[in-house]
C-alpha cells in the first residue's frame, strides 16, 4: 500500500507522535540474561527472567542492575474508547494525533473554535523542526501512535519508521497513512527493540534521527534510561535524538502524590511519575549523548492546558455546562452522568498537576 502524507492544516503540515509506553518486547520474548544463574527468558517481561534489567555503564556496555524492571505496563486503557477523557478529547479534534498542543497567538483562534488538532500540529511541527532532518535520511519515530509524524517525515523525503508498543495504535497508523518504500510501521518496544521487526532493520547505527514526542513519561525511570541508551545505539555517529516530554519541576517526582492524591491524572494516562527536568540531561550524558540544547515550552503547552482543564472542570460539573458541550459536540451524548462527573474530577486534577510540571524539549546529539 502506498503511504499517504498527512494533509496540511491549521499552521501547515506538522507531525506528532501519539503517546505510547513500553513494558515488554513486541514478540513477547524477553532478552536472554548472560548470567549463568539465570535460566532462559521470561515469557512476557522485557527484562530477563532473573528480573534484572540490562543497563549500560557507558555506550554499548550492557550489564545488570539489581532489582530494576521495565514496568509499568503499556497504557492500553489510556488510549482506548473506554477512557471518557480520551473520548471527550477526540470529539474536539484528537484523531491522527494524541498529544497536547502548543498555544500561540497564531493558534489561539483554533482553541476558541474547539480545534485541538491545529494546536497539536503546531506542537508537532516545532518538535520535528528540532531534528534538522534532511531528505534521504532514515528517521525513527519512537512511540509513533497513530502515525502522523512518521507519515509527515516520509512526505518530506525521509525514510521513516514508526514504532509503538500498542498494536491498536499501529493498526490505526497503517489504516490512516498506509505503508510504502519510505514509510513503515511495526509493533515494538523502543526500550528494548529487537534487531529486526517485520522486515525493518533496528540494528546498531541504523538511523540518522530519532524523534519521541510526549511519550517517555509513560516509561518509568528505568525505562527512560533504557530508551536513551537504545537511542544512542540506534543512531549513527553525528545523529540526533529529539525527546519532548512532560517533566517534573522539582527534584523529587514522588511529590506528585501531593497534587494528584487520588491518582486521577496518573490512572487516566497510566503512568507513575514524571522525570525531573534537571535529571534528564544527566541521563542523556550517561547514555553517551552531548546535550545540544534544553528548551522549556511550558508557557505555551502545559500552562495553558492546565488553565483549560480548570475551565472544563467547572463546565462539566454543571447540568447547563454539560448540555452546552453536548450541543456543540453531539458525540458526547453517550457519556453517562457518572462519566461526566469523573471527567470533571479528572479535569480539576489536571489543573492541579499542571502547576508542578514543565514541558521540556531536549536536543541530544551523538558525537561523531
Amino acid at each position: 500500500m502506498e503511504a499517504r502524507v498527512p494533509p496540511a492544516g491549521g499552521n501547515g503540515p506538522a507531525p506528532t507522535t501519539a503517546v505510547a509506553a513500553v513494558a515488554r518486547r513486541a514478540d513477547g520474548v524477553s532478552p536472554r540474561c548472560p548470567r549463568e544463574s539465570c535460566k532462559g527468558t521470561g515469557p512476557t517481561s522485557s527484562a530477563p527472567s532473573c528480573g534484572r534489567q540490562p543497563e549500560r555503564t557507558g555506550p554499548g556496555t550492557p550489564h545488570h542492575r539489581e532489582g530494576a524492571t521495565l514496568s509499568p505496563a503499556p497504557p492500553h486503557d489510556a488510549y482506548s474508547r473506554g477512557n471518557p477523557t480520551l473520548r471527550f478529547l477526540e470529539e474536539f479534534g484528537w484523531g491522527d494525533l494524541v498529544s497536547l498542543g502548543r498555544l500561540t497567538p497564531l493558534t489561539l483562534p483554533w482553541l476558541v473554535g474547539g480545534r485541538l488538532d491545529a494546536l497539536q500540529r503546531r506542537l508537532a511541527r516545532d518538535s520535528l523542526a528540532l531534528l534538522r532532518h534532511r531528505r534521504g535520511q532514515r528517521v525513527l519515530d519512537a512511540c509513533c501512535g497513530r502515525g502522523y509524524a512518521a507519515a509527515a517525515l516520509a512526505g518530506s523525503g525521509c525514510t521513516a519508521v514508526g514504532l509503538d508498543v500498542l498494536p491498536a495504535q499501529i493498526s490505526q497508523a497503517r489504516q490512516r497513512f498506509g505503508q510504502g518504500a519510505r514509510l513503515g510501521f511495526a509493533v515494538a518496544d523502543v526500550r528494548a527493540p529487537p534487531a529486526r521487526v517485520e522486515g525493518i532493520d533496528l540494528g546498531d547505527a541504523s538511523f540518522d534521527r530519532i524523534h519521541c514526542l510526549e511519550a517517555a513519561f509513560h516509561f518509568g525511570p528505568p525505562g527512560r534510561s533504557a530508551f536513551l541508551m537504545e537511542g544512542f545505539r540506534l543512531l549513527r555517529p553525528g545523529g540526533r535524538l529529539v525527546l519532548v516530554d512532560i517533566t517534573w519541576r522539582g527534584e523529587d517526582p514522588h511529590r506528585i502524590d501531593r497534587v494528584d492524591p487520588a491518582r486521577l491524572v496518573r490512572d487516566t494516562w497510566q503512568f507513575d511519575e514524571f522525570e525531573p527536568r534537571t535529571r534528564y540531561p544527566r541521563l542523556a550524558r550517561r547514555a553517551g549523548f552531548t546535550v545540544h540544547k534544553v528548551l522549556d515550552w511550558s508557557n505555551t503547552v502545559t500552562r495553558p492546558w492546565g488553565q483549560a482543564a480548570a475551565l472544563l472542570g467547572r463546565i462539566a460539573a454543571t447540568p447547563l455546562g454539560r448540555a452546552a458541550l453536548r450541543a456543540r459536540r453531539p458525540g458526547l451524548g453517550d457519556l453517562t452522568l457518572e462519566e461526566w462527573r469523573h471527567l470533571a474530577d479528572v479535569a480539576r486534577a489536571h489543573h492541579a498537576v499542571a502547576s508542578s510540571v514543565s514541558y521540556t524539549a531536549l536536543v541530544l546529539d551523538k558525537p561523531v
